[in-house]
C-alpha cells in the first residue's frame, strides 16, 4: 500500500500537577480522513484512560482549538472546532500541536507529525478504520493517581505483598502459600567465613527440581540445596561467584528452551536470585 498515512508521536508532558520525565510516549498511524475525535479516542485508550466523561481539546500552533462539545454549554464553545467534524487532513508533515484531556487534572501532551508518511499495513499489519498506536515507551500513570485497587489516600501504605499466593494455580509458583517464616521469596544472609562473603539462599523445592531437570547447572550446586526451616523450602550457601554461575546457567537455558512455561519459570527464578547480586 502507498505511504499515505501520517505518523503522529504523542508524548505525555504533565498531569495532576506532576511534570513527567522521562515522558511516556506512543506512535500513532492515522489517515488524513480520520477525525480529531478519533485521534483523541486513540490517545486516551493508549494512555490507559477508562473514565472518558471529561472534555478534551487539541490546540494548534496558530491557536486554533479543536475539541469535544459540551451539551450543557461550554464556555467559548463557539471558538472551538468540533473534533467530530474536523479531519486530520489539516495537519502538515512536521507540525506540532498539543492535546489536553480532563481540564481539571490537565493531562497535557505534545503531538508531533512525522517528517514522512507511512504505510499502515507496514506499521500495523492491518488497515484499520481509526488511528491506532504502533509503537510506544514509558510507564503510563494512573488516570487518578491510584497505586492499587482501593487506594484513596496518598499517605496510605500499600497492602502487604502476597507474593503470588493470592493467584489461581494457573502458572508455576502461583497460589503457593507464603511460608510462616517469611521465606516466600528467597532470603539472603551475609556470612563471613575465612574472610570470604557467602550468601545463604532459600528457595522452593520446585526451584530445586527446575534447576536439576531443566538446566545444565553444575550438579554440585544443586545437590548443595538441603531442606530448609519451613516445609517445601530448600537452602544452600553460595559464594558470589557461584551464584553468578548459577544465574548464567538459568539465563542460558531460558534463552534456548522452546517451552514458554519452562522459560517463564526460569525467568521468574532468575529474577528472584538476581536480587542477591547487588
Amino acid at each position: 500500500m502507498p505511504r499515505t498515512w501520517l505518523s503522529i508521536e504523542v508524548n505525555l508532558v504533565e498531569g495532576r500537577a506532576d511534570i513527567l520525565w522521562p515522558r511516556p510516549g506512543r506512535m500513532f498511524a492515522a489517515s488524513k480522513s480520520h477525525t480529531f475525535a478519533q485521534l483523541a479516542e486513540a490517545i486516551d485508550a493508549a494512555f490507559a484512560r477508562w473514565d472518558l466523561a471529561h472534555l478534551h481539546e487539541f490546540r494548534m500552533k496558530d491557536e486554533t482549538r479543536i475539541g469535544s462539545s459540551d451539551d450543557e454549554g461550554w464556555e467559548e464553545a463557539e471558538e472551538v472546532l468540533d473534533d467530530r467534524k474536523t479531519k486530520l487532513n489539516r495537519l502538515a508533515l512536521g507540525e506540532q500541536f498539543t492535546y489536553t484531556f480532563d481540564f481539571g487534572d490537565g493531562w497535557l501532551h505534545v503531538c508531533t507529525v512525522g517528517p514522512a508518511k507511512i504505510d499502515p499495513l507496514e506499521a500495523l499489519g492491518i488497515l484499520p478504520d481509526r488511528p491506532l498506536p504502533y509503537f510506544g515507551w514509558g510507564s503510563i500513570p494512573d488516570q487518578y493517581g491510584r497505586r492499587w485497587d482501593g487506594d484513596v489516600d496518598d499517605d496510605e501504605e500499600p497492602p502487604v505483598d502476597p507474593q503470588r499466593s493470592d493467584l489461581p494455580p494457573l502458572e508455576p509458583g502461583w497460589g503457593e502459600p507464603v511460608a510462616e517464616t517469611g521465606l516466600g521469596r528467597p532470603q539472603a544472609v551475609r556470612l563471613v567465613r575465612s574472610a570470604a562473603d557467602e550468601i545463604e539462599v532459600v528457595l522452593r523445592e520446585a526451584d530445586w527440581a527446575l534447576l536439576l531437570d531443566e538446566t545444565l547447572c553444575d550438579p554440585e550446586l544443586v545437590e548443595r540445596l538441603r531442606p530448609g526451616r519451613a516445609p517445601g523450602m530448600v537452602v544452600a550457601t553460595y559464594t558470589p561467584a557461584e551464584l553468578d554461575d548459577l544465574l548464567g546457567f538459568i539465563a542460558g537455558e531460558s534463552n534456548h528452551t522452546r517451552s514458554k512455561k519452562v522459560r517463564a519459570s526460569l525467568d521468574d527464578l532468575y529474577g528472584r536470585l538476581e536480587e542477591f547480586e547487588s
